[in-house]
């Protein structure tokens, strides 16, 4: 099949919202607990092998490497239910890089896990923002423009608040962020 330019999908053609949905979507079964942490480990130029705060399911890691998903199989494994192997060596010099994971941990006592866009005005001065349901402490997994947030550019206010370290930018495109979490 020969492609021309007039069979090539355009990006006005592309449903952002419809992606949008296909690449967040978190599949739960009501009774596991999503876990976001940093990774356990040396960043030291060399190490490659780290570890999760609890077991997890396997196949539930998402792991990220400078707010960058990476590619299970490829960029990282799942060597036992604790353990990750990078691909990759994180490193210490200049920036320090920032390993994260979001992974399902089997519990009956934990809430829904919900998906949502984070509440509040997008005015390159409002730094506020809340969820619709109180979420627990931990859990919160917090996406700006499709990359995941580290722990230090937010902070857990309260029950339902969330302060970030930046005020969200008008400038362009407005700036799209949305956050998963545990309800409590």
């Amino acid at each position: 099949m020969i492609l021309n330019q007039s069979s090539l999908i355009s990006p006005t053609q592309i449903d952002i919202e419809a992606l949008k949905e296909l690449l967040t979507t978190t599949v739960t079964t009501g009774v596991n607990k999503q876990i976001v942490e940093n990774l356990n480990g040396a960043i030291d130029d060399y190490n490659q092998t780290f570890t999760t705060g609890y077991d997890f399911i396997p196949y539930t890691t998402s792991v990220f490497y400078n707010g960058i998903k990476q590619r299970r199989g490829f960029d990282y494994s799942e060597l036992n239910n604790r353990t990750i192997v990078v691909s990759f060596i994180p490193s210490r010099t200049g920036i320090v890089d920032d390993l994260q994971i979001i992974y399902e941990q089997d519990s009956t006592a934990t809430g829904t896990v919900i998906r949502e866009q984070l509440h509040g005005v997008v005015n390159n001065v409002n730094q506020v923002f809340i969820t619709t349901y109180s979420y627990q402490t931990g859990s919160l997994a917090i996406f700006c423009n499709g990359m995941l947030l580290a722990k230090s550019n937010y902070s857990e206010s309260a029950d339902k608040e969330i302060t970030l370290t930046f005020a969200p930018s008008t400038i362009g495109m407005y700036d799209d962020l949305y956050i998963i979490y545990n309800k409590f």
